[in-house]
């Protein structure tokens, strides 16, 4: 099994190593790096994801860099420099934190055509404060998140249009809290009717004591069993997604480009 991580070397991460043809042309790739930091987002290393970015994007978004272009780089050497005269300083296959930094660090992500229902499940990489703005087919979406990781609190605050429905799961080793009528409770996820103005959502870490899931929810008859039906700020037992894809994305790539 390989674990994934950022580098620790004061050069840049190598692209395509032990493949005949690319390894000889010692080549730090943005493209190819985009992968290896979904999978780290993906399979919860959020800290060292945030690392790889840094590494391979800094150098182009350091305004002071002779090359600096305002754009995402090709290639690069492991010195961080343009890897030969003519590399493209504006290239669109290298633009993956636009994409990765949204979907990952505010975990928002469309479940329906025309994000009419949409999925909120952040990777927590030790940030105090995410803020995420898109604009949707159903309207202007809005995440933020504030973190407080070393007291074991935070909170999603959610903008969202009217007629969509959001499912939030808390992070990774976090729970839902909610206040019923037999005292405070924690869940795994729950369901957000679209409305006007801000849904505020308290998370903290999980405790055995504590947190229980959206199936017991649903057996004590604390959430609903149907989402159209759940009012905002309500739990719901919308099942367990599981979205942990337990594969590594740049390894699928490198076996199909061997």
């Amino acid at each position: 099994m390989t674990t994934l991580a950022a580098p620790k070397s004061d050069h840049l991460p190598l692209a395509f190593q032990g493949l005949a043809r690319w390894e000889d042309k010692i080549v730090v790739s943005p493209y190819a790096s985009g992968f290896a930091v979904e999978a780290l987002f993906e399979r919860g290393h959020g800290h060292s994801a945030i690392e790889l970015i840094k590494r391979v994007w800094g150098v182009m978004a350091d305004e002071t860099n002779p090359n600096y272009s305002g754009g995402h780089w090709e290639a690069m050497k492991p010195d961080g420099t343009p890897i030969t005269d003519d590399t493209s300083l504006m290239h669109g296959w290298s633009t993956w934190p636009v994409y990765l930094l949204p979907r990952y660090l505010a975990g928002v992500s469309p479940l329906e055509p025309g994000w009419t229902r949409w999925k909120v499940q952040p990777v927590l990489a030790s940030l105090e404060n995410v803020e995420v703005a898109l604009s949707t087919p159903a309207g202007r979406v809005e995440i933020s998140l504030n973190m407080q990781e070393s007291l074991g609190t935070g909170s999603i605050v959610l903008v969202m249009p009217t007629g969509s429905v959001a499912e939030v799961f808390a992070p990774q080793g976090w729970s839902i809290m909610s206040v019923e009528n037999t005292g405070q409770r924690s869940f795994v996820s729950q369901v957000i009717a679209g409305q006007d103005g801000k849904v505020t959502i308290r998370i903290q870490k999980s405790s055995e004591k504590v947190a229980i899931t959206t199936a017991e929810a649903e057996k004590n008859g604390v959430a609903s069993s149907r989402p159209s039906a759940v009012a905002p700020g309500k739990a719901q037992a919308s099942g367990w997604y599981g979205w942990l894809r337990q594969f590594s994305i740049l390894r699928l790539l490198l076996e199909w480009l061997g």
